[in-house]
């Protein structure tokens, strides 16, 4: 019986130290470890741009994704809107449960539209996007290129990009679309003059951009410039 006691204290003492261990753990740590458990992104949602076809992620895949493993280790996902120099931002947090002051966040400009139904699309939209960039959670795979394109699996085209500022990437230059996708009348970008398909990213330019053009306009022309490796401009083509 005092073996088994000791054991049982000693076990204990083990546990305890454990736990005392991982409440010590920083938000990135914390958010490293659950990003170890999560399973690739679901892309649920069908949408069809004139002949074109595809398939993209929703928020609600987002969350199904990283929920459970952040709540494991003791992340709560933040999502609220904030106002900065009088524009509105959706600001994603992941916040240390342990300690709140310790937090990561990702922030995008909500654009200017008056209708309500246009609005909640696109803070839905902004909400899946920060954090799929917090997270670093790609909703592309190799196949991705030839399924836009209708070529075989194997003949893909590589999409090179480039980082543009903390958890988002543009594409490398090249003239792209903006098209309105579903009743929410949410923009998705796509490529002109490449047969690579989709572009799913989203840069908060591209927001101010929408406001900017007519908003009777199913579709903007965007062209990006890089420069040593990073998309630095971005302009409305007529």
């Amino acid at each position: 019986r005092r073996r088994k006691w000791r054991e049982l204290m000693t076990e204990a003492k083990k546990t305890t130290a454990q736990k005392a261990a991982d409440a010590k753990r920083s938000i990135q740590q914390r958010v490293f470890a659950a990003r170890m458990n999560m399973e690739k992104l679901a892309r649920t949602a069908k949408g069809q741009v004139g002949s074109h076809k595809y398939s993209y992620v929703t928020h609600e895949n987002v969350i199904d994704c990283c929920l459970v493993p952040l709540m494991e280790e003791g992340v709560l996902i933040a999502q609220e809107v904030r106002v900065h120099d009088g524009e509105q931002m959706m600001r994603t947090a992941l916040v240390n449960c342990d300690d709140p002051t310790d937090f990561m966040f990702s922030e995008a400009y909500i654009p200017r539209i008056q209708d309500p139904q246009k609005i909640g699309s696109w803070m839905t939209y902004l909400k899946k996007y920060t954090l799929k960039g917090l997270l670093g959670l790609p909703d592309t795979d190799d196949d991705d290129g030839a399924s836009a394109s209708g070529t075989n699996a194997g003949n893909t085209v590589e999409k090179k990009k480039a980082d543009y500022g903390e958890g988002v990437h543009a594409v490398t230059p090249t003239e792209v679309k903006l098209v309105k996708e579903g009743p929410g009348g949410q923009w998705k970008l796509f490529a002109i003059d490449s047969v690579d398909g989709e572009f799913t990213t989203f840069e908060p330019f591209v927001a101010n951009a929408c406001n900017r053009a007519s908003k009777n306009k199913e579709s903007i022309n965007i062209k990006f410039e890089e420069k040593k490796g990073r998309v630095n401009a971005m302009s409305v083509v007529d």
